[in-house]
């Protein structure tokens, strides 16, 4: 399917998100990495659990699109924070790639009722209804279909100079949602025992933010969740 392309944002704006897949056994060389950078880094927020509920077309042109690498690529989803699935106010989030950059479309959701008591149906009448941002509404409304639900724990670095932050994510936990009318999260998850590490800086940040990579002991490498949870779950 042809799709519109999203307008380059500012180029203030547009970043880098690096990733780094670690495996579990070597979580423990992770930390020292990072704080004993010269880069300075500290905890920025406190840990917390990350929800997102992945929408795509019927087609799967999302997945289809990531796997394929194309110089614009989207996604789309809801996002809320830690464990419950009875929160009201989420973020609606299109998260949009031109080649190696990126950049997110953001818009907050009100839902009438708890999201886990709300049918799908509904639950698109709402995000339709409260995104007035035309990017991220045109993103949503080729990325119908919801499809998979990933949760995951992730810890928070941020440079001393506040221009490269480092995130950690583990215990990823992936629901399929073919099929489902309503958020299936109650079923057993698929789990993935690697950890991510991204680091995430803009475009003029670049070279010192490549020095920090360069220092890994760890190698980037093409990684998305999203596309992950859709092979684990023998989506098709």
């Amino acid at each position: 399917m042809q799709k519109n392309k999203p307008l380059l944002p500012e180029k203030e704006l547009a970043r880098y998100e690096v990733k780094i897949p670690i495996p579990f056994t070597s979580l423990s060389e992770i930390t020292p990495f990072i704080m004993l950078d010269p880069a300075g880094f500290s905890k920025e927020y406190p840990d917390r659990v990350v929800n997102s509920l992945y929408y795509d077309s019927h087609n799967l042109d999302s997945y289809a699109d990531n796997l394929s690498g194309g110089g614009c690529r989207t996604k789309f989803r809801l996002r809320w924070y830690n464990e419950s699935t009875t929160c009201t106010k989420l973020t609606a989030e299109a998260k949009i790639k031109r080649n190696h950059v990126g950049w997110k479309e953001k818009a907050d959701i009100t839902l009438p009722k708890p999201l886990d008591n709300m049918p799908f149906t509904q639950l698109s009448k709402s995000i339709t209804e409260q995104i007035s941002n035309e990017t991220l509404l045109s993103v949503f409304r080729e990325n119908t279909s919801p499809t998979m639900l990933i949760s995951y724990h992730r810890q928070y670095y941020c440079s001393n100079n506040k221009k490269i932050r480092i995130t950690i994510d583990s215990k990823i936990q992936y629901y399929n949602q073919h099929f489902s009318q309503v958020l299936a999260h109650s079923i057993a998850p698929v789990t993935c025992d690697n950890v991510i590490l991204e680091c995430k800086f803009l475009v003029c940040d670049k070279e010192e933010a490549n020095r920090v990579i360069r220092s890994s002991p760890f190698r980037p490498w093409k990684n998305s969740k999203y596309v992950i949870g859709v092979k684990m779950t023998n989506y098709f």
